[in-house]
C-alpha cells in the first residue's frame, strides 16, 4: 500500500483519510495478512470507509483465541462511528490458513450487516483473511 493506513486500538476523534481506495476484497485482505504476519491467533478488523469509497482507518475489534474471536456489534461500529464511516467491511484472519468461513462466520456477518443498516452505516463485506487467499462474503450469491 503506497500510503500510510492508521490502525486504531483505542478510538480517538479525529483520524486521516488516505488515499487508499478500497475497490476490491483483495485490498483488505492484504491490509490485514500484513497485520496478523506471524501471529496464531484470529483477529477481526472494521475497516472504515469514507464516501470516496477511501480508507478512514482500521480498527482491531476482537482478539481472540487460537481459532476463534468474538466479534460484537458494539466493538465493530463504536469505531465506525467516532470516525464517521460510511460504510465499514469485517475482515479477520483464519490461523489455518484456509479462508473458507464457518457456518458462524457468515451468521455474524448477517447479524453484524442487520446492524449496520439499522444504524446507517453498512457493512459492505465479510472478508475471511487466509495465509495466500481470501474470501469475500460480498462476492459470494449469498450475501
Amino acid at each position: 500500500m503506497a500510503s500510510r493506513i492508521p490502525v486504531v486500538r483505542v478510538v480517538r476523534d479525529g483520524g486521516v483519510v488516505s488515499e487508499t481506495r478500497c475497490s476490491d476484497a483483495a485490498i483488505v485482505a492484504a491490509a490485514v495478512r500484513e497485520l496478523v504476519k506471524g501471529d496464531d491467533r484470529e483477529h477481526a478488523y472494521a475497516v472504515l470507509l469514507d464516501g470516496g469509497n477511501r480508507i478512514k482507518a482500521i480498527s482491531l475489534v476482537s482478539l481472540g483465541a487460537g481459532d476463534a474471536t468474538l466479534m460484537g456489534a458494539r466493538e465493530v461500529f463504536r469505531a465506525a462511528v467516532v470516525y464517521a464511516a460510511s460504510e465499514v467491511v469485517l475482515a479477520h484472519n483464519h490461523p489455518s490458513g484456509n479462508p473458507e468461513p464457518s457456518r458462524e462466520d457468515v451468521a455474524v456477518a448477517m447479524r453484524l450487516r442487520a446492524v449496520g443498516d439499522f444504524l446507517g452505516i453498512p457493512m459492505v463485506d465479510f472478508v475471511v483473511v487466509g495465509e495466500t487467499g481470501h474470501v469475500s462474503l460480498a462476492e459470494r450469491e449469498n450475501w
